[in-house]
């Protein structure tokens, strides 16, 4: 007769994986600064960004800075690699106001 452990449910398990990405995110102060927050569906997980006027690099063009871009861009491709996601979309939505 096998000693196989039972599985744990399947809700058990997406909150402690939850809690480890909060953890994770809670880690890095500069994510908290530019307001990035991450939305899980199922097994895909998406950064967001929320518009502020400090991520404005140019206030004449209304445009996101650069570096602020580019963390965002590597923060999100970090956490959905340390989340063991197989799917990463890069693609960027820009808006305007």
């Amino acid at each position: 007769m096998s000693t196989r452990s039972k599985p744990e449910a399947v809700q058990v398990v997406k909150k402690r994986r939850d809690s480890a990405l909060r953890a994770l995110v809670d880690g890095v102060p500069y994510i908290s600064f530019l307001g990035i927050e991450f939305d899980r569906r199922g097994d895909e997980l998406t950064g967001v960004l929320p518009f502020s006027d400090k991520l404005i690099g140019n206030p004449l063009l209304q445009a996101l800075h650069g570096g602020v871009t580019a963390s965002f861009r590597g923060d999100s491709k970090f956490f959905s690699t340390e989340s063991k996601l197989v799917k990463l979309d890069r693609s960027l939505t820009s808006l305007r106001r």
